[in-house]
């Protein structure tokens, strides 16, 4: 595993309310981060956050909710019912910082209420900042903003005003990803764009990146080959108004191929070719994009004798776009080289999910190479910082200039 050569955080921290079994979060993210964690403590609905804001600027609020099955669904249970969710996001965007944050709750009528969403940016050029509240602008910086939509997000239609335009592009390509191997043996229409959170469009991506950077295609048939070593290639098939994934597969002593389609291929064959595409989609001339990419679980279903090649693909990806994977593989994290401050640790307890940085002594056996991450999580010492996973809701500072904990 070669750790990422140089630093393009999209996001380098989240702040998290009431979101699912989430009572409160705050976290750093570094270019390549791991969410870990057992099964039910929230890993996954730290990435659903994250993607929830994605799918709002790509599409609307009212269809990412209703996806997740309303805001009522969203907002975390308790004795006290909270009303709201809130999401806060910090991002850098080379010389451009600041934060996008937004609360929503449910209104009178059971629909989508966003009570606040405010989005700063500070560059060159000076500050410039808009501020949401109770469906109209509370406070902007700039003259004649645009009017608010009520039950969506304010950051789209701030799109529209140059300064704000690289921030809203930059958040609307975040994606994560549960890739679906059963989805992908289907066949399916040619369809245009980015890959689908599940993968159905697998073929046609890999078909773009072909086009349009044969190099990257190059790189994805050699991280298949380091998987699968009898596998040359992988391409798009047609079939009438369909079409589907063809591996190219060497059967003879270097000499001879043969085809297989997606619906003879594992699981695991599946989601690498998927991650691949992911990760490597839409690199810029010179190999980099902005923009976040989270990973469900890339483990599953894949050899164990495959991790560090996993690894390396996560490592690669992470070379061109921030990339955050939850995993609760100790194999996974046995490498030397993934260091301390990678790590999320979320631990389950009675409030939910509790999210930190590991603790001191953890990293401190890790920096003396006494444990690797892997060892520290087999024998339960795995532990998430005291002060920093036990956060009440009202300690998560959505909306404001950053504040350190």
């Amino acid at each position: 595993m070669n750790a990422p050569t140089s630093s393009r955080r999209l996001v380098s921290r989240v702040g998290i309310r009431n979101y699912r079994n989430i009572a409160a979060c705050d976290v750093e993210l570094s270019q390549l981060s791991f969410l870990v964690g057992p099964n039910g403590s929230g890993k996954s609905n730290f990435l659903d956050a994250l993607g929830l804001v994605g799918e709002s600027l790509r599409s609307s609020l009212a269809d990412a909710v209703r996806k997740r099955g309303g805001v009522g669904e969203i907002v975390r249970r308790t004795t006290r019912r909270a009303r709201y969710f809130g999401i806060r996001l910090d991002y850098g965007l080379g010389d451009i910082a600041g934060h996008y944050a937004v609360a929503v709750g449910l209104d009178g009528d059971g629909g989508i209420d966003v009570r606040r969403e405010e989005c700063r940016r500070v560059g060159p050029e000076g500050v410039h900042f808009c501020r949401v509240e109770k469906g109209r602008v509370a406070e902007c910086t700039f003259s004649h903003p645009p009017p608010v939509a009520p039950d969506n997000l304010y950051l789209i239609r701030l799109a529209a005003v140059p300064e704000f335009h690289p921030v809203f592009k930059a958040l609307s390509e975040m994606c994560v990803y549960r890739l679906d191997p059963a989805v992908i043996r289907e066949l399916h229409e040619a369809e245009a764009g980015p890959l689908r959170e599940d993968g159905r469009n697998l073929a046609s991506v890999v078909d773009t990146i072909k086009r349009r950077s044969p190099t990257t295609k190059e790189r994805i048939d050699l991280y298949l080959q380091a998987v699968v070593p009898e596998l040359v290639a992988v391409d798009r098939l047609t079939m009438g108004p369909k079409q589907t994934l063809a591996f190219r597969k060497m059967v003879r002593e270097g000499t001879q191929h043969r085809r297989f389609f997606a619906s003879d291929m594992s699981d695991g064959t599946l989601r690498v070719v998927g991650m691949l595409a992911a990760l490597l989609q839409g690199a810029g001339h010179d190999g980099s994009r902005r923009g976040l990419v989270g990973i469900e679980e890339p483990e599953t279903a894949l050899h164990p004798g495959a991790l560090d090649v996993l690894l390396d693909i996560l490592a690669d990806g992470a070379d061109r776009t921030q990339v955050i994977a939850s995993s609760q593989s100790a194999d996974l994290l046995d490498h030397k080289d993934i260091r301390a401050d990678s790590i999320i640790v979320v631990a389950s307890g009675e409030g939910g999910g509790r999210f930190g940085p590991i603790d001191e002594v953890g990293r401190s056996a890790i920096a003396k190479g006494t444990f690797t991450v892997g060892e520290l999580m087999r024998a339960e010492q795995l532990l998430p910082d005291e002060n920093a996973s036990r956060l009440r809701p009202s300690q998560v500072s959505l909306f404001g200039p950053a504040t350190s904990r």
